[in-house]
């Protein structure tokens, strides 16, 4: 386990004052660029109508009626009996994929949390996995009594989910470390989200390869730092720096070749820290072809971290955890086993999920959330209304029903008569409570959870 000291640093954002931990890279790079949340804030994009396809409207809701199983409360831990279908629907997977159609939904946070203490509790799953810093947040601080839940989340998580309901799982995730079945914290995302600097990667470093030389230790240390400074860079870039994206094009060959020398170096290592080593140095390659795409200004910003994200929790899985079972917490865009947009789809880009379904095929279980009314937030914390739905959309087809939640489970092969088809063609659905998209929805989900009226986050202000 790595000790790390935690510093305060004074954030740069006025909106997040004086942050306890070192979160100005990560966090900027969580508002400013896209791929962060599977697409940009609700309010910086223009809302474009999207077509729906012919549906036979009756049909469609009558299946939703007859298949969508009503939940009543996003956050009773006390009682979770209600929550058997989900847990019957999952069966015996081994990766449960948990989205969101915002970054910016209190509810949706409360009902992961709600569902992520049920199946920790009830069904064998011991890992929580951020779409967040893949150093950071696999440091093991959380069984550290000295490092409390505030800390720990500011450690690990993306700003946008600095939030009293996700504060709600970091407790919970103390409070089960003094038990026979702790529930671990983990980070799949090759950007960075965290503790991340100089002093914690020295640290780390130093005692995950306390079996190799001196100098390839320093070696090691050296390429970790250039690393960070190219993805820096990167984000200069997208701030159109035009001298940062010359840095990272002239930066990125060289780079690569060290990585792919330092994971061979480090492939044999045993220890937990030494093998995570290793998984930094695989995952660094795809933050730094992130970076070269963002500098090339080629628009394929999503692939290569994607393809990276899922890399990392299969690495993660079979290196790091190999008799655990996973909870994955992303954005829908991500967790998508098929193109949850046509621009990707139109660009044969694929999506985290797309490569975690071809690797774990039946051991995977992906649910979509949604919402119908109320507000959500964009990554800038601006809360904005849920627009309308058009009828024939996938929250259009569930407006008529009146549970707080709905849970339905989508079948992958087209049933008799017409009530499943609109599971099995483009579909509109929304991201952000307004950005219509398409998507074969069926093909996408396992399951999708539907909150009725959805909450804004109840952020933090960091002392």
């Amino acid at each position: 386990m790595t000790t790390i000291r935690i510093s305060r640093l004074t954030h740069q954002f006025q909106h997040k004052p004086n942050r306890k931990l070192a979160l100005s890279l990560s966090f900027f790079c969580c508002l400013l660029i896209t791929g962060c949340g599977g697409g940009d804030s609700a309010a910086s994009l223009p809302v474009t109508p999207v077509t729906p396809p012919a549906t036979n409207l009756n049909s469609a809701q009558q299946f939703v009626s007859q298949q969508a199983v009503a939940l009543q409360s996003l956050t009773q831990d006390q009682d979770f009996s209600e929550l058997k279908p989900i847990a019957d629907a999952i069966g015996k997977a081994r990766i449960v994929q948990l989205g969101e159609s915002s970054h910016g939904s209190g509810s949706m946070n409360q009902l992961k949390t709600r569902l992520i203490k049920y199946l920790h509790q009830h069904h064998g799953f011991n890992l929580i996995a951020f779409e967040s810093s893949m150093f950071a947040c696999n440091q093991g601080l959380e069984p550290q009594a000295a490092v409390a839940a505030d800390v720990l989340m500011y450690s690990c998580i993306f700003g946008v989910w600095h939030t009293e309901e996700v504060l709600e799982l970091f407790r919970y995730i103390k409070q089960t470390q003094n038990t026979d079945r702790p529930l671990r914290l983990a980070g799949f995302d090759p950007q960075l989200s965290g503790i991340e600097n100089e002093s914690t990667m020295r640290s780390f470093y130093q005692q995950a390869l306390a079996s190799l030389t001196a100098s390839q230790r320093t070696d090691i240390i050296n390429l970790a730092l250039d690393v960070l400074s190219l993805q820096k860079d990167g984000v200069s870039c997208f701030r159109n720096d035009a001298a940062a994206c010359a840095r990272v094009k002239a930066q990125h060959a060289d780079l690569k070749t060290r990585l792919s020398q330092a994971a061979a170096m480090l492939d044999g290592l045993t220890s937990a820290q030494g093998q995570l080593a290793y998984l930094l140095m695989i995952s660094n390659q795809h933050a730094i072809d992130s970076q070269l795409n963002e500098a090339n200004k080629n628009g394929r910003w999503i692939e290569a971290r994607d393809l990276g994200m899922a890399a990392n929790i299969t690495g993660l899985l079979q290196r790091r955890y190999p008799q655990e079972k996973m909870l994955v917490w992303a954005h829908n865009a991500h967790i998508a086993e098929d193109f949850p947009w046509e621009r990707l789809r139109s660009g044969n880009e694929k999506v985290m999920g797309m490569h975690l379904h071809q690797q774990w095929q039946d051991e995977l279980f992906t649910i979509g959330l949604f919402m119908l009314t109320g507000q959500q937030a964009d990554n800038n914390r601006n809360v904005t209304a849920v627009t309308p739905h058009q009828a024939t959309s996938l929250e259009g087809l569930f407006m008529h029903l009146n549970h707080p939640v709905s849970f339905m489970r989508l079948p992958k092969t087209d049933q008799p008569g017409e009530g499943d088809d609109w599971l099995h063609q483009l579909y509109v659905y929304k991201d952000w409570g307004a950005q219509e998209q398409r998507a074969y929805l069926a093909r996408s989900f396992d399951a999708v959870l539907v909150i009725r009226n959805n909450t804004a986050p109840r952020y933090l202000s960091g002392q």
